[in-house]
């Protein structure tokens, strides 16, 4: 599609390519907290029979997944913005594909959103097979059919919202605003008074991959609450963003 300059194909590709420029900023900046802890644990737990690998070692095979992640989710995705961004392609692909596509439909920060919720729709259903169903719900972990009804629930409301949002319906913004709010004060209360471990113990994860992760330390203690907090600001800012594509529309 974007070799035959096709509309349709340019709009994907740019919504594709802020996405993984926007994720891998943020893996970056995750890695960047995450691995010196790592490297400290690794070297803290060695133990006779089980020497950890050298520093040096260690710390090339850290700088190396930095730079491949810098390079394939930074580097070339703003490659990617800066030319189909371009208003020279955009000029192209609408000369040479004059037919209406149906990315034309809503603004493309819009069908970004879209495509976003109707991505996690598939995610959400392979949960209750992938995950036991296991969701936080407001202070507990619900798992079996109580977790797989919410994460089917939770799957209509996506593809419910997507519809409204591509219409630019209003209702659409108001419904993902409110279903954001409420799954992080669900999550915040529940990794309050609970850990990832617990939840990965329902999920079904071998007591001995637990025990790896336990000492990581990274997903104990305060940890969550703060992280599922913060991630959620870049998505209620973004909702903000787009707040003025919906003004003045039912």
């Amino acid at each position: 599609g974007s070799i035959q300059a096709r509309r349709w194909a340019r709009a994907l590709l740019l919504i594709f390519s802020w996405t993984c420029l926007v994720v891998g900023v943020f893996m970056l900046i995750g890695m960047a907290f995450v691995m010196p802890k790592m490297l400290a644990t690794m070297t803290a737990t060695a133990t006779a029979n089980q020497p950890a690998a050298p520093t040096g070692a260690i710390f090339g095979v850290m700088v190396f997944m930095c730079v491949f992640y810098a390079v394939f989710f930074v580097v070339v995705p703003a490659i990617w913005v800066f030319f189909y961004n371009s208003r020279d392609v955009k000029a192209t692909c609408e000369a040479r594909d004059s037919v209406t596509r149906w990315t034309d439909a809503c603004p493309l920060p819009v069908l970004a959103l879209c495509l976003w919720l109707l991505f996690s729709v598939p995610m959400l259903l392979l949960t209750p097979l992938i995950a036991h169903g296991v969701v936080p719900f407001f202070g507990m972990f619900l798992s079996g059919a109580p977790g797989s009804l919410i994460c089917l629930l939770f799957a209509v409301v996506w593809a419910y919202a997507a519809w409204l949002v591509y219409h630019l319906k209003s209702e659409g913004w108001w419904l993902i605003l409110l279903v954001m709010v409420l799954s992080m004060v669900s999550g915040f209360m529940t990794f309050a008074h609970h850990d990832m471990l617990e939840m990965y113990r329902l999920m079904g994860y071998p007591q001995a991959q637990i025990d790896q992760i336990q000492k990581t330390g990274l997903l104990t203690g305060n940890f969550m609450p703060w992280l599922m907090s913060l991630s959620v600001v870049p998505v209620l800012g973004y909702l903000l963003f787009i707040k003025r594509y919906f003004r003045g529309r039912a």
